[in-house]
């Protein structure tokens, strides 16, 4: 066995994993997409397993050829240039999967189910399978053709499916109608293989999973189906419904099919249950109207059923059961039918439950309904989807049910029987008209000359009942040669038998004879076929055989008293003796030794097997060498009672490729048809043993009227009725093949010859008061029964011998269904035959009668003057003529349909008479039809001049004019997106008319296509009003068209937009911008508010476009956002939005614009604007990418807009917000922004702490509260002298000047706080108290209580420090005179000594010791002193020696003049406190004496 791995191997990794998608938020809705031009649909129920189905539009109504469909599903799964079939049914098996393929009418479908996590492998191999089958020829003969025989075999072996197959023929004819299953001799592999590279192209095919995710079957399917060749695949004709009937014998059982056209309404789904037919309880008939009307009907069935297809559709009731029952059967169902015409409203809602559980129960099923939603899907490009399905039943009424009844019951009906045709019912029988007056509609015609101009309407070819169309005389198709008096030979002979071949006429007489005749009628050879030396005994010659391709010839003579003796000639060699031809065999035709005449004669073409029947009722076969005599068997093959009429032999293999559903046969001479007087039978040739026979019909013929259904002399005589040969009753011509009978084609009238001429059968029909050869016993009067049934009775004046009293010839052409010609043969016809191109019919007076088929011009000049113009296209398309020359009939005939008034039937024909050399006539159709009314007429003219690739700029312009008269915007929008097919026109002036009839969403869609992306914006923008779609398709485009569509219409959208607007001029000028991607799922925008009125379904999808990082809450707050900005601080991180999805891209390089180039943009938008310039400016900064001078912009600007937004808040708060962002400005980036211009515009704001921080800046404070004064700013002016007063001392005394200078601003100062300025300035001695009471006095505004404190404190301050002087001076001088005792008493009185213990060490003195005069002993060794050295306490040394540094100080500065002199100099300073100081340092003393 395989591993998974090796399964795998070659695929990418992913492949082999398996996984399961997350569950889908409605299941049966399928999502849609592309995946490298090939149509993707899916939908995930997070289930474990997957359906996947690739449709392939390509069913047998697209075949070019019968079979190809059939051969093609069935070639699936084979031999690939991969893998061979036996593998890929390991692997399939190995994953638990499997594959299937399946054929419909329309479609070929190539399934797949498999575990859900092995969807790679699987799309993988019906990529495979598309793309690389090899169409091997051995595997067509050995696999695939097996496979269609038995489907074939299963197919014959069900009447219900016959019949349905048959409904399809009648009621569609070519298209849907064409067989879905066909076999034929000439069908290959080699044209399998070239159907499939029609089919199998991207365009044509839809890849629809069911349990799968819309992503991972896009991926796949993208990555495995791309090597398929592109293109749309092929196409068929528009289809139309014809109805009619059809009755085909069959031994497998009974079924009619009744049916009516349907279409994708929602109404004919309910009448098909209406209808029902099937029970939804067990062992109980049911209450539809069908289960009502067969309920009680042993064994029968009927079941309606309406089949949906891509432009048509088919409503089919099927009725099964006994032969017996059916006829009561069909007519209980027509009555049902007509029952729907009276449903009540508690039957309708009935059905359209059924119809809904259906629907549903559909949708349940993972692997039902992916042909549909392939085939919509290539159709449409839309996937239909189930809850659409249930809303259009849900909408179904009563009033809309009878509607859509009354229209079926009134148009024509389709009917088909299948089974023993003795009990069937005819369509009449059971009450059904399937056509105007039900479909035999025959007309009887009296004699005329052979001018018989009445006609009647035709049915379908293949396999029913089809009436002639009695339309043509010999002036059509053929015309009289040559009717004197034929030549001696045919006037004065006894002639027994006639036959033709190797270019000459072969005539046997009554006494043996053999004439043979040339082409200019003259004798050219005669010989007897009994002469001197044969043993058997002669006669006359009954019958002849020219062997085709040879000269042989094989003659039966007899008489009446031996047996017939058969003999072979060979023509070209002659005795030598006589110089006749030679006698190859010569042998006696056994029949038991009864004495009966033969009545019917066949050889295959081979001369290997001869039939001879005989009147007796017996066969007899004779096998052999009868070319050289080498000896033959002979054996009764059949005896009956009945005389045999007619023998033929199955055609050879080669003529049998014409037949469409039996081309098994590849020799001939395998079957022998049969016919007797009252049966049609086959038997088998083949084996020593007799066969029994197998009966076709159970009706026989006359002599003469059984032929092959091919001219064996003619190239192109093939008929195709899926029949071998030819049988003429008196009521009809009947095809048989080897399963039963085929085509029928009603032509009453009593038949007494019946040959085949190239595509035509010739007939001959006797007077009716002459029996008829057609069917013995049949006749009442010389009319047959059928005939009279059905035309009913004959005019007053007429009897039916008047009708029929001459012989009549004519040729039927049974494709086109017409009479080609009709002749009287006065005399009676005694033979007829086709030879040198021509056809003879040869009267019993010896005339002959030479027919020669006109020129086709000159068959359509009389069809021209007939008016018969169906007939003359029938006519020219079936003798292949150019398409040019076809579409002028059609310019003819739609010419002809205008000038009776049939307008809609005209336009029809205008337009398939379009092609690339009509363009002269399309004017001329044009004006024809410029009338209003008739301008629908003009639409469908104009559109497919557009399909064909005609038309001009005018023509389009003329279009959308007549879209926008009639306002169908339906029809304009179809028109507009068929450019994405292929369709050619003027998109520029279809661009301009749209947008000037207010079609914008159609002028959006071309101006996107054409890639005009001004076009696109301004059209949303100004006509639209849809900003929000305009910001998303700005989004999608490159830098370059992104920016200037940005900046043209960015007032706008900001006006309608702001918040995203900013978002993206910000993304756009920080250089982050990058294009949007379709497939990155956003959540939608909410689009602009407009009026309900002018909504338009937008051509975007929003839902697939990405939003901007910058598009979310903006991040300039202002304090009444701030609790809102709070809430959305916790959610969102920086950078995010409400839904934006940051971009995962990279940018494309392009160069960012100026910040300045944007802010013409923002007028009005002030609070955008900063945004703006914030993050532009934040990003600048982060990454240095703005220049100086944009920073200088930016900084300038934004300082402007916050005065600018501080002036317009009204709360006092919001307001000092705005000015602190405006301060910050200066007070971080003074160097960045002009100081002139924050100078200017704080003076134009009012703002004056701009003005102060400048200033400051600048160290001009004393400048800041001299504007403050001068500005009037009292508080302005207090607070500089707080803030700088610590810095500028000489404030407070030019406050206290301007605090007093006038009463007004010391009340606005308060005394407080000149109470304060003058504690400072005493404090820090900033002014004399005479100088303050100088400044005070000098204005007379501050009183004296107001500076009494003030000067109550400088007094006694002062009177203090006076006081506290004199302790001073008193207590220095008790010091000084203290201190001179002491030194008097040392110089003069002994010091006593009495310290114990020295004051360094703190040991117990001893010698030697010092004292000192400040009473302080030491040790001689704690002094450290040497010998010599003046002693010092070293206690007091310290203090000693500070007082002597400064001594020495005072001394020094005593002697600098200089500085005294300066500090006197200085401004400010107290000049008697410098005397003062410097008196006290001994500056003014007396120097020492020397």
């Amino acid at each position: 066995m395989l591993a998974r791995s090796t399964i795998a191997r070659g695929l990418p990794q992913k492949i082999a994993s398996r996984g399961m998608a997350s569950a889908a938020a409605h299941p049966f809705h399928y999502s849609v997409g592309d995946a490298a031009g090939v149509k993707v649909a899916s939908r995930d129920d997070n289930g474990p397993t997957t359906s996947l189905a690739v449709v392939v539009r390509g069913g047998s109504r697209y075949e070019t050829s019968p079979g190809l469909a059939h051969g093609l599903a069935n070639f699936a799964f084979k031999n690939t240039t991969r893998r061979s079939a036996l593998r890929l049914q390991r692997e399939a098996e190995l994953l638990g999967g499997s594959f299937n393929s399946a054929l419909s009418r329309e479609n070929i479908v190539l399934k797949a189910k498999f575990l859900r996590g092995d969807l790679p492998y699987f799309v993988e191999a019906l990529g495979d399978v598309l793309t690389n089958t090899k169409y091997l020829s051995y595997e067509f003969n050995e696999e695939v053709t097996p496979v269609m025989v038995a489907e074939l075999q299963n197919f014959a072996r069900d009447p219900a499916a016959i019949a349905l197959e048959h409904a399809h023929n009648v009621a569609f004819h070519t298209g849907l109608g064409g067989h879905r299953l066909a076999l034929t001799p000439k069908l290959n592999s080699n044209l399998i293989g070239s159907y499939a590279k029609q089919v199998y192209q991207k365009g044509n095919i839809a890849v629809i999973a069911s349990g799968a995710a819309q992503a991972d079957v896009q991926k796949w399917t993208g990555e495995f189906f791309g090597g398929l060749q592109a293109g749309n695949g092929v196409s068929s004709g528009e289809t139309k419904y014809y109805g009619g009937e059809n009755r085909t014998y069959s031994a497998a059982g009974n079924a009619m099919v009744i049916a009516f056209p349907g279409s994708s309404k929602a109404e004919q789904t309910v009448l098909a249950y209406l209808l029902g037919g099937e029970a939804s309880t067990k062992w109980n008939a049911g209450t539809s109207l069908l289960s009502q009307a067969v309920g009680q009907m042993s064994g029968v069935k009927a079941v309606a059923r309406h089949t949906t297809y891509s432009d048509a559709g088919l409503l089919a009731i099927t009725v099964t059961g006994p032969q017996g029952s059916l006829a009561a059967a069909g007519k209980a169902v027509v009555e049902a039918v007509n029952g729907l015409a009276n449903v009540n409203a508690e039957t309708v809602k009935k059905a359209v439950n059924q119809a809904k559980f259906d629907a549903f129960a559909g949708a349940e099923d993972r692997s039902s309904g992916l042909e549909f939603v392939g085939q919509s899907l290539i159709a449409s490009g839309k996937a239909p989807q189930t809850e659409d399905v249930v809303k259009a039943l849900e909408a179904v009424s009563v009033e809309s049910i009878k509607k859509a009844a009354a229209a079926i019951l009134k148009g024509k009906a389709t009917y088909t029987a299948v089974g023993d045709l003795h009990y069937l019912p005819f369509a009449s029988n059971i009450g059904l008209q399937t056509g105007g007056n039900g479909i035999y509609r025959v007309m009887i015609s009296q004699g005329n000359g052979g001018h018989d101009k009445n006609g009647i309407e035709s049915g379908e070819l293949v396999r029913r009942v089809v009436v002639i169309q009695n339309l043509c005389t010999d002036c059509l198709s053929y015309v009289v040669i040559s009717n004197k008096p034929a030549p001696k030979v045919f006037a004065d002979v006894d002639i027994t038998s006639i036959t033709t071949g190797s270019d000459n006429l072969f005539i046997g007489t009554s006494d043996g004879k053999v004439h043979v005749v040339n082409s200019s009628f003259k004798i050219v050879r005669t010989f007897s076929t009994h002469e001197v030396g044969f043993t058997q005994s002669g006669g006359a010659i009954t019958h002849m055989k020219q062997i085709e391709g040879t000269s042989l010839l094989v003659t039966i003579s007899e008489d009446l008293s031996s047996e017939p003796v058969l003999k072979v000639w060979a023509l070209d060699k002659l005795e030598k003796k006589t110089g006749e031809p030679r006698c190859q065999s010569s042998l006696t035709v056994n029949n038991g030794r009864k004495q009966f005449p033969t009545t019917a004669f066949a050889t295959t073409p081979a001369l290997s097997t001869v039939a001879v029947g005989f009147a007796n009722g017996s066969i007899t076969l004779i096998r052999g060498d009868l070319i050289h005599d080498r000896g033959t068997k002979q054996r009764i093959i059949f005896e009956s009672e009945e005389p045999i009429t007619n023998l033929c032999f199955s055609p050879p293999g080669a003529v049998g490729k014409r037949h469409r559903h039996h081309a098994h046969a590849t020799e001939g001479g395998e079957t022998l048809y049969v016919s007797t007087t009252a049966r049609v039978l086959t038997l088998s040739t083949l084996g020593k043993s007799n066969h029994p026979p197998r009966i076709l019909d159970n009706h026989g013929c006359g002599v003469g009227c059984m032929t092959p259904a091919l001219d064996y002399g003619s190239e192109d005589s093939i008929l195709h009725e899926g029949g071998d040969v030819v049988v003429a009753r008196d009521d009809a011509l009947y095809f048989y093949g080897p399963n039963g009978r085929g085509a029928c084609y009603s032509y009453e009238g009593p038949k007494q010859l019946v040959k085949i001429f190239k595509n035509y059968i010739a007939l001959i029909s006797p007077p009716a008061s002459k029996p008829s050869t057609a069917v013995a016993g049949n006749r009442s009067g010389g009319v047959s029964e059928t005939l009279k049934r059905l035309v009913g009775k004959a005019p007053a004046n007429a009897t039916a011998d008047d009708l029929f009293e001459f012989t009549k010839f004519t040729l039927l052409d049974t494709e086109l269904k017409f009479i080609a010609h009709s002749d009287r043969v006065v005399s009676g016809a005694r033979d007829i035959f086709s030879s040198w191109g021509d056809f003879f019919v040869l009267a019993l007076d010896g005339t002959l009668y030479r027919y020669h088929e006109v020129s086709l011009q000159e068959k359509l000049d009389i069809l021209y003057a007939r008016n018969l113009f169906v007939l003359a296209i029938n006519l020219a398309q079936k003798a292949g003529v150019t398409d040019n020359k076809l579409r002028g009939i059609y310019r003819r005939y739609a010419d002809y349909q205008y000038g009776k008034g049939d307008y809609d039937g005209s336009m029809q024909w205008y337009i398939k008479a379009l092609g690339p050399a009509n363009e002269g006539g399309v004017s001329t159709v044009i004006r024809k039809f410029l009338d209003t009314q008739r301008i629908h007429n003009l639409i469908e003219y104009l559109e497919e001049l557009h399909k064909h690739d005609c038309a001009t700029s005018d023509h389009t312009t003329l279009l959308l004019n007549c879209y926008a008269k009639l306002k169908d915007i339906n029809k304009l929008q179809a028109f507009i997106t068929q450019a994405d097919a292929g369709l050619k026109f003027d998109v520029d002036t279809a661009i301009a008319m749209c947008r000037q009839a207010g079609y914008y969403e159609q002028a959006v869609y071309l101006a996107e296509k054409q890639q005009e992306h001004d076009i696109v914006v301004s059209i949303m923008v100004e006509n639209l009003e849809r900003t929000s779609d305009a910001l998303l398709y700005i989004q999608r485009l490159e830098p370059e068209y992104a920016y200037s569509n940005l900046m043209k219409y960015a007032r706008i959208f900001l006006d309608k937009q702001p918040q995203r607007t900013t978002g993206l001029m910000v993304e756009y000028y920080t250089g982050r911008y990058v294009p949007m991607k379709k497939d990155l799922p956003i959540e939608p925008v909410a689009p602009d508010p407009i009026p309900q009125d002018n909504v338009f379904q937008s051509y975007l999808n929003t839902s697939l476009l990405q939003q901007l990082p910058y598009m979310g809450t903006s991040q300039t707050n202002t304090p009444s956002q701030s609790n809102t900005m709070a809430t959305t601080a916790a959610t969102t991180s920086p950078g995010e939005g409400s839904g934006a999805i940051p971009l995962p891209l990279s940018p494309k390089p392009y160069t960012a614009p100026k910040p300045r180039t944007a802010f013409s943009s923002f007028v009005d938008h002030p609070v955008e604007f900063i945004e703006f310039l914030e993050k532009v400016l934040d990003d600048g900064e982060a990454t240095g990418k703005l220049s100086e001078n944009d920073r200088v912009d930016i900084y300038t600007t934004l300082f402007e807009i916050y005065l600018q937004r501080a002036n317009s808040c009204k709360s006092k708060e919001e307001k000092r917000w705005w000015e602190a962002k405006a301060k910050k400005i200066i007070e971080a980036k003074e160097a960045l922004v002009d100081t002139s211009n924050v100078l200017l515009l704080s003076h134009l704001a009012d703002f004056k702490d701009g003005t102060t921080l400048v200033r400051e800046k600048q160290g001009l404070r004393f400048d800041i509260f001299r504007s403050c004064c001068s500005a009037g700013d009292i508080p302005g002016a207090i607070r500089a002298l707080k803030k700088y007063g610590s810095e500028e001392p000489e404030l407070y005394p030019a406050a206290l000047s301007y605090f007093t200078s006038s009463p007004q601003i010391l009340r606005a100062v308060g005394e407080d706080e000149l109470a304060r300025v003058l504690k400072v300035i005493d404090e820090q001695g900033l002014m004399k108290p005479l100088q303050v009471v100088q400044t005070l006095g000098s204005n007379g505004v501050a009183t004296v209580g107001m500076v009494k404190r003030y000067l109550g404190d400088t007094i006694e301050r002062e009177r203090k420090e006076i006081q506290q002087n004199r302790k001073m001076i008193e207590t220095y001088r008790q010091e000084t005179t203290k201190k001179a005792a002491e030194i008097a008493e040392v110089g003069s009185k002994p010091t006593v000594f009495q310290a114990q213990r020295c004051q360094a060490c703190g040991l117990q003195l001893d010698l030697p010791t010092v004292h000192f005069l400040c009473k302080h002993s030491f040790h001689q060794r704690c002094l450290n002193a040497a010998d010599g050295e003046n002693l010092e306490c070293i206690t007091c040394g310290p203090t000693n020696q500070t007082i002597r540094t400064l001594k020495r100080t005072q001394d020094e500065a005593a002697e600098r003049h200089d500085r005294f002199k300066m500090l006197l100099d200085a401004e400010g300073k107290d000049k008697f406190g410098v005397v003062s100081d410097f008196f006290g340092k001994g500056v003014m003393a007396a120097p020492p004496l020397l």
